[in-house]
Formats: C-alpha cells, sequence, structure tokens
C-alpha cells in the first residue's frame, strides 16, 4: 500500500508538472514569429505579454535541436540557437542567451532552418562500439539492484509489507533501455561542424562551427577506462555549455577518442587560420575548415 501510494504521488506530480509545463509554453509562445533580415534572426511571441528580439547570426555559438519520445513520435523537434557575448536588451559584450528559434515545428522544418543558419549538411552519426551497451545494461541493473535493495531494508526495518521485489520486474527492459542508449548517441565530423547527438527522455543534437570551440577535452572515468572508452567534448562559449550541455561525442573507442581530439584541434586550428585571412581580405561571409566530412 506504501509502495502504491508513493508511486501514485509520483504519477500525480510529474503529470501535473507536465501540464503546467506545456500550458506556460503555450503562453510564452503563443503567436510566435520568426524572421531572417539581414544578418539576424528577429522574433516576437507572447500571449499576454508580447516580448520581441533579435539574435544576431554572427554571434551564434551553437545550435541545439532537441526532441522527447512524444515528439520522435509525432515527427517534431525543437530548435536553439545558443549565443555568448550578447543578450537581447544589455547590448553587445555582456551575458549569455539560449533563445527558442523553433519552440516546436515538425523535424524537417527544424533542420532546415537549422542549415539556414549553419550550412553543416545531412550528418551520418558514428555511433559508439557495440560493447557498451552492456555497460549500460550492467549500469541499469545495478539501479535496480540499489533500488530493490533499499526498499528490503526498510520493509525488515519496519515490518510494513512493501513489496520491495517490484523494482526486479523492470529487469527485462534493462537491454531495450542500454540499447536505447546506444542508438541515440553519435557523433558527426563535417566539412565546417561537429555534430553531436545524446540522450533518449531528452535527445540533444548540437551543431557546433569548428572556429567556435574554445577547448577539446579528451575525458576518462575509472569505469570509462575499464570498457576502454572516453568522451570527446568540443566545449564552447554557449550558455547551455555553462550548464554542462557541451557537444560531447559520449562513450566513443579510446583510439578513436584520440584520433578525434586530434581532428577537432586541427580542425579548429584551420578554420581560425582561415576566419582570419578572410578578415584581413575584407570578406565578411564565415570561413569554413578544409577537408571532406567524416562519418
Amino acid at each position: 500500500m506504501l509502495l502504491g501510494g508513493v508511486a501514485a504521488i509520483a504519477v500525480g506530480v510529474a503529470l501535473v508538472s507536465w501540464i503546467v509545463g506545456a500550458l506556460a509554453a503555450i503562453v510564452n509562445y503563443y503567436g510566435f514569429r520568426l524572421t531572417r533580415v539581414g544578418d539576424e534572426l528577429q522574433y516576437e511571441r507572447g500571449l499576454f505579454q508580447r516580448y520581441d528580439g533579435s539574435i544576431p547570426l554572427d554571434k551564434v555559438q551553437t545550435l541545439t535541436v532537441t526532441d522527447d519520445p512524444l515528439k520522435r513520435h509525432f515527427g517534431y523537434a525543437t530548435l536553439a540557437v545558443e549565443t555568448a557575448g550578447y543578450t537581447p536588451g544589455q547590448g553587445q559584450g555582456q551575458g549569455q542567451q539560449s533563445a527558442s528559434v523553433i519552440p516546436l515545428a515538425s523535424r524537417d522544418r527544424v533542420f532546415a532552418l537549422a542549415n539556414d543558419v549553419e550550412a553543416f549538411g545531412t550528418p551520418e552519426f558514428e555511433r559508439p562500439p557495440k560493447r557498451v551497451r552492456r555497460r549500460y545494461a550492467v549500469r541499469y541493473g545495478l539501479a535496480l539492484a540499489v533500488l530493490a535493495g533499499a526498499l528490503y531494508g526498510v520493509e525488515a526495518f519496519l515490518a510494513a509489507g512493501i513489496p520491495w521485489y517490484v523494482p526486479l520486474s523492470a529487469a527485462p527492459l534493462v537491454p531495450v533501455a542500454a540499447h536505447a542508449k546506444w542508438k541515440h548517441r553519435g557523433y558527426w565530423l563535417g566539412d565546417s561542424h561537429v555534430v553531436t547527438r545524446n540522450g533518449v527522455l531528452k535527445r540533444r543534437t548540437k551543431v557546433v562551427p569548428y572556429y567556435r570551440i574554445q577547448t577539446v577535452i579528451d575525458s576518462r572515468t575509472a569505469f570509462q577506462r575499464r570498457w576502454r572508452v572516453a568522451t570527446v567534448t568540443a566545449d564552447t562559449a554557449g550558455s547551455l555549455s555553462v550548464a554542462g550541455h557541451d557537444a560531447a561525442a559520449v562513450d566513443v573507442d579510446a583510439e578513436t577518442a584520440t584520433r578525434l581530439r586530434e581532428t577537432l584541434s586541427d580542425r579548429l586550428r584551420t578554420a581560425l587560420a582561415a576566419r582570419k585571412r578572410a578578415t584581413e581580405n575584407g570578406d565578411p561571409s564565415p570561413a569554413t575548415a578544409d577537408g571532406g566530412g567524416d562519418g
């Protein structure tokens, strides 16, 4: 009874949170309009109070396409543009911003606009090695075991008749969850952009121009070293990067991670040199790195 009550409360809280979030989104993005004027994206939105602003394209750091299982099922997604050094109403040189350019639209339309802002093409993601699915399965299995063990301890202490074994009923879903996590991860190197994808319940596809990369980080936890994998992060100055949502190739093979880090560093230097030459020659258009795309 106690466990059933807790589950009912959790479901109720989640449902109320979803409804509140949906209503807030409707109010905030009612009458949303987006236009491109010269080198700016101009938008207006709002039901009870209208908001308008502009996003200079030359301040763009990262594009982030976000979806969840429900959006993916119906073919929808959200596009956010992350900028640095600019916040509407504050002028240049201040703050950081992540603005929803498209709060909700068809996935094709979202990627079409994203390509209009940054011409990165159509990514063909390279997933982590298949062996990491076992790592994810072990992690989820241990989580269920720990939860069941904690409930067993509470039941033994309180003699409350708590069905401690209920979490173990989710064991058949562990391989499915592990496969889904592996399936939705990957990276791709284009001619002038790196694109990464991570997450299942909230999947983020991040597009970063090479010249916007601040630092390339190769990190390997103790558990990753055991599975011979690593994470390569393309750190930028975007607002979501400050929150820990950088573009990252997660759980790639250790040797691949080394090559990926070196490739990103080389393309960063090439892109910066190309932009410097373009600036000196008076070319206002962004320069791109040389070289073809890698799958």
